[in-house]
């Protein structure tokens, strides 16, 4: 268990800058994520404790929430190849990022490095090819979740209001008599908006920060693989 963790924080850090990492405990802008399945039981996206009546128009500033850095790093953790390949290379690349400010020369070195190691040019770019399929596999798998959650905590309130528009509808022709009932309806009525805007604001907000860190490191792939077949012969 001690050489898995080892391994998750060697690949994070790779990735993962040590300022960026600091403010981890305090960046979580949004609901909490618990689970990867997206069940009823176990939602992805969490909601809030606290109830409001009426619609709301707060907006939440969004940063990269460090819970979605750790998925994806776990996913690339697990899926991990053996042998030298990407990963150690861009572990080199960042081992003498401060005593070879040249970009060009460092990727040169840290790939002279690596063919003594047995990578070839081809096989760094198809492992770093790999891990960018292993992100978008996990960005496949959270947008599943994500709409899973929508029809859960937004399809059923959202068949709620309807019946309920429906009854103060019915209702109306009874004013003097179902006054008191009308009243009460209504009620619920705004109570379930305010639960649909709580609920579809903390979904966009995992998404958006699921998002960020989703496009920080594939990024970063990305750019590793356009400088490889820039830089290297």
């Amino acid at each position: 268990m001690n050489k898995d963790n080892q391994l998750f924080k060697k690949i994070k850090s790779i990735f993962i800058e040590d300022d960026l990492s600091g403010k981890e405990s305090n960046t979580s802008a949004g609901g909490g994520v618990s689970k990867q399945e997206g069940t009823e039981g176990d939602p992805i996206v969490s909601e809030s404790k606290q109830t409001q009546t009426g619609r709301s128009n707060q907006t939440t500033k969004l940063e990269i929430d460090p819970k979605f850095n750790e998925l994806l790093m776990k996913a690339i953790e697990t899926n991990n190849l053996d042998g030298f390949d990407y990963l150690e290379f861009k572990n080199s690349l960042k081992s003498v990022e401060k005593v070879i400010p040249d970009e060009a020369v460092r990727y040169t070195s840290a790939f002279e490095m690596a063919k003594t190691m047995g990578l070839t040019k081809d096989k760094l770019i198809s492992t770093a090819e790999h891990y960018a399929n292993i992100l978008t596999t996990e960005a496949k798998k959270f947008q599943d979740a994500v709409q899973n959650q929508r029809r859960i905590q937004v399809g059923d309130r959202q068949s709620s209001i309807e019946k309920l528009n429906q009854a103060v509808k019915d209702k109306q022709a009874m004013i003097e008599k179902l006054q008191a009932e009308m009243k009460s309806a209504e009620q619920n009525l705004k109570n379930l908006n305010a639960e649909i805007d709580q609920a579809e604001q903390k979904i966009s907000n995992t998404e958006k920060q699921f998002e960020m860190s989703y496009q920080l490191i594939n990024n970063q792939i990305k750019d590793d693989i356009n400088k490889i077949k820039s830089y290297l012969s």
